[in-house]
């Protein structure tokens, strides 16, 4: 289980976010900061203006496609980007309206972009875009064979099912293929041989689709959402079965012929029912429901999987290199919690090659990470957006911070000298255990630096770690207590002098380490929460006056802090704050539309701060918080 399961499992009543103001951290949940200037909360409308007129949007992702190694396109909700240097820099080619959720490259210079009922089409790899109506919408599937003749599934109040249309202009005009109907999938291998399938029957074509000949039945107890020829005799298919209990049961299928399909992966949940097609004895696939399936040739194909019942989902590939005989399922990759579409569809995920691949992450529902791979799906790193702390970030001050973790490297620790907008990697906790991904909690990760040289972090195997030299090498702090694989940890500082390190076994029982030197020495209290830990560190009034004000809030999250006078408790729908050490307290609320979604919020100063939203973008305030710039994009 990776460290979102225990983050995301308590939104609505214990979601915890690291935060830190005036160089102080905390943990509380869904938190944008207020304007702490001593006096008093800015008026709640003006919270939610600057929130919901401030901007902080990110373009949502949905397909991928590369020509090649280096020609490659993104497309998602109102953007196309680009790239020609194989992702080392993407750029929009596109902003508009359009939703686009699909994506087709034939080749470097010509490329298909497709939405409800709109379609864009480049002859000049993305330089100029030209805008096509389909009139048989929603647009479920689109395959062009050529410059002029494309392949289309037209939805008919379903959005997974429609008929057949066909242009022969290059989608000025299009026509409803006779005899098909219910159409789940498509696939051609050239402009001459093509395969579709309906509910129940797969029908294969030899003369560009002028007609269709039934060859075989769809696998029983399944629909086929995705199919992909590589051949004119070879295709593979991906059959969804039922679902139940956050569970889909699915199968590959594979044809040597054209005609006739055995399963070659499969899986079967208690929740689900069998996977489709009788596929009880081939290898099992990744995940308990299906991400997106890619062939690459005759031989080569991957199969994305996740588990969705384990908090926000975890993602895990497989691939086979002998025509889906064996599979390879490789861990899940680190902080990738979820996958946009778990229909099983291709579009978020291409291989231009056998090992050099890319795929859409999702993250509580906003898919707009990018990953990349060149060993074949072994190792995953993220290409978009620029790189940001992926487990939490510590300022010493407005410019140069440290952030812990950078999707596909949970434990890498990276720097910034210029208040976010570029981080490098610097250096890597000594992590020799793997977290464990077994359905129990591995460890939030945190990171906190009390000065510019000396830090602390929590590792993905739950261990407390320390620098002296910036970050660069880092050490383990030994702590007289038995290591499990099922302990998550916390780590909190009320100043640069005073912390604690809490850490919760398998059977939720919380120990805790303080330290009153900046971390040089450790000891052991008596076993508390995080909650109680942080009350005890903070003056014995402000203390009193958190503690009365978590009961009175119902609040299950902890105390946020910024020196002695200012303090806030968190609410489910906001916070409640006192600048006057705990003697009055003053109720916020957050808009509708930002609840639950920031998590790590940190102010250097009253006016100088930044927060980080689930989906990893990076904004910084330098008013106080009544407005956000993005930092890293």
């Amino acid at each position: 289980m990776n460290s979102y399961k225990k983050r995301f499992t308590l939104i609505g009543t214990a979601c915890l976010v690291s935060v830190a103001l005036l160089g102080q951290t905390t943990v509380i949940p869904h938190i944008i900061a207020p304007d702490v200037r001593g006096e008093s909360a800015r008026p709640t409308t003006v919270i939610q203006a600057s929130l919901s007129n401030s901007g902080l949007t990110q373009y949502t992702l949905h397909a991928v496609a590369f020509a090649n190694a280096e020609r490659g396109w993104v497309v998602g909700n109102g953007v196309i980007l680009g790239t020609t240097n194989g992702g080392s820099r993407f750029v929009a080619q596109y902003r508009g309206s359009l939703d686009l959720f699909g994506v087709q490259a034939q080749s470097a210079q010509d490329v298909v972009a497709y939405g409800l009922r709109e379609l864009l089409k480049t002859s000049d790899g993305g330089r100029t875009w030209t805008s096509l109506r389909m009139p048989y919408g929603p647009i479920i599937q689109m395959d062009f064979t050529s410059r002029t003749t494309g392949f289309a599934i037209g939805g008919n109040g379903d959005n997974f099912v429609g008929n057949l249309y066909v242009t022969k202009d290059g989608g000025n005009v299009w026509r409803q293929v006779p005899g098909l109907r219910q159409v789940t999938a498509l696939a051609f291998a050239n402009a001459r041989v093509g395969w579709a399938s309906t509910y129940h029957w797969v029908y294969r074509t030899e003369n560009g689709g002028s007609t269709w000949t039934r060859v075989t039945r769809t696998p029983s107890h399944g629909i086929v959402r995705r199919m992909d020829a590589t051949s004119t005799h070879h295709v593979w298919m991906l059959s969804i079965g039922g679902s139940g209990m956050s569970q889909t049961s699915y199968s590959v299928l594979a044809s040597v012929d054209g005609v006739h399909f055995k399963p070659v992966l499969g899986v079967s949940t208690a929740g689900a029912g069998p996977a489709p097609g009788d596929a009880s004895h081939v290898a099992q696939g990744p995940g308990s429901s299906p991400g997106p399936f890619v062939a690459v040739s005759d031989r080569v194909a991957y199969m994305a999987g996740e588990c969705v019942a384990c908090g926000a989902g975890i993602t895990m590939f497989a691939r086979t290199f002998d025509g889906g005989r064996t599979w390879t399922e490789y861990p899940p990759i680190p902080d990738l919690p979820g996958l946009p579409n778990s229909s099983g569809s291709g579009s978020a995920a291409a291989f231009p090659t056998a090992s050099d691949g890319w795929l859409i992450g999702d993250m509580v529902g906003v898919s707009h990470q990018l990953y990349h791979t060149t060993d074949g799906g072994r190792h995953w790193s993220q290409a978009y957006p620029k790189i940001t702390p992926a487990n939490g970030f510590s300022f010493v001050n407005r410019a140069v911070g440290f952030g812990l973790g950078v999707p596909g490297h949970a434990n890498d620790v990276v720097k910034t000298t210029d208040g976010g907008a570029v981080w490098q990697v610097i250096g890597r906790l000594p992590v020799t255990a793997a977290p464990q991904f077994n359905g129990g909690s591995a460890a939030p990760w945190a990171i906190h630096f009390v000065s510019a040289r000396r830090g602390f972090a929590v590792g993905s195997d739950a261990l407390l770690y320390g620098t002296v030299d910036g970050g660069r090498i880092w050490r383990r702090i030994p702590l007289p207590i038995r290591h499990s694989a099922y302990m998550y940890s916390s780590i909190w500082f009320a100043n640069a002098r005073a912390g604690t390190f809490v850490v919760n076994g398998y059977n939720n029982v919380p120990r805790r380490f303080l330290t009153t030197n900046g971390g040089q020495t450790w000891r052991m209290a008596a076993p508390a929460n995080l909650q109680v830990a942080q009350t005890d560190l903070l003056p014995p009034t402000l203390a009193r006056a958190a503690s009365i004000q978590v009961k009175k809030t119902n609040s299950q999250n902890g105390v946020g802090t910024a020196g002695p006078q200012i303090a806030w408790v968190t609410t489910l729908d906001g916070f409640a704050l006192t600048t006057n050490g705990g003697n009055t307290w003053k109720t916020v609320k957050f808009p509708q539309n930002v609840a639950n979604q920031p998590e790590t919020i940190q102010f250097t100063s009253s006016r100088d701060g930044y927060v980080q939203f689930l989906d990893g973008s990076l904004y910084r305030t330098i008013d106080g918080g009544r407005k956000w710039m993005l930092v890293a994009d």
